[in-house]
């Protein structure tokens, strides 16, 4: 079961739904769900999401990225929770993140963050494919401003005015902004200056993550 659509199908054969009694589980319209059974769209409402594991006991990585086993161990029924809202904010934005008043960040259209997250995260959908097969275009992740960066995590950055999403790497005293696809036509190693801004380390992603069902 390699696409989403696949694994909701699968699901719903699975637990013996009809498609009305799935999508009523799950809060969204009949239309909506066979379109996402068809394959009509790469990725669901985070809510969407929740609700799915809340009312099919599956793992979120499973019915997102078809990782690992598609249920919860009945002995150990821990649902995700949505602990708060953090704002999604538009890539050509994120650079001015660190200056924005609450009233502004709320603005933005709110998605809900996994608990554990810290209420300085915010999300944004990805732009161009210089991290690519690991963040494609269109992936919405999550980045926690008040995580520490270390070296080998992704981090949001701005550099030399550029907003970049970077794999940060240390060699010795020194460290880089490393794009992971070989094939990107931009720089592939960036060296982090004093003028170099780490707005956030990813803490996770969501596939293509919307704002409507």
């Amino acid at each position: 079961m390699t696409s989403l659509s696949d694994r909701v199908e699968w699901l719903r054969l699975e637990a013996g739904d009809s498609k009305s009694t799935m999508a009523k589980k799950v809060g969204i319209s009949p239309a909506s769900l066979i379109g996402m059974i068809k394959g009509d769209s790469n990725g669901m409402r985070a809510v969407t999401a929740f609700r799915f594991v809340q009312a099919y006991g599956v793992r979120m990585e499973w019915l997102l990225f078809g990782s690992g086993e598609p249920f919860l161990s009945p002995d150990n029924l821990e649902f995700p929770k949505m602990a708060h809202t953090v704002p999604l904010i538009p890539w050509d934005r994120v650079g001015g993140y660190k200056e924005m008043s609450m009233t502004e960040k709320n603005a933005f259209p709110q998605i809900p963050s996994l608990e554990g997250m810290s209420k300085n995260t915010f999300a944004v959908t990805v732009i161009g494919g210089a991290m690519e097969p690991k963040f494609m275009e269109g992936d919405t992740v999550f980045v926690d401003a008040d995580k520490e960066p270390t070296t080998r995590c992704f981090v949001f950055a701005v550099h030399e005015g550029r907003t970049l999403l970077r794999e940060l790497v240390s060699d010795g005293n020194s460290r880089f902004l490393v794009a992971l696809n070989k094939r990107w036509p931009g720089e592939e190693f960036i060296p982090v200056t004093e003028n170099t801004i780490i707005l956030g380390v990813v803490d996770t992603k969501l596939v293509k993550v919307t704002t409507s069902a």
